[in-house]
């Protein structure tokens, strides 16, 4: 991952913060994930 893929992926946290309960927002970081990961491939 680049920097600035790091600097605007939801699923990058700044450490002592963890992931909110929302599970719309877990989705998000989910697919996200996903995205990069097919994107490397």
């Amino acid at each position: 991952m680049t920097e600035e893929q790091a600097a605007f992926s939801p699923s990058v946290f700044v450490p002592g913060i963890g992931p909110s309960p929302d599970k719309v927002l877990q989705a998000k970081v989910f697919f996200v994930k996903q995205y990069i990961n097919n994107l490397s491939c």
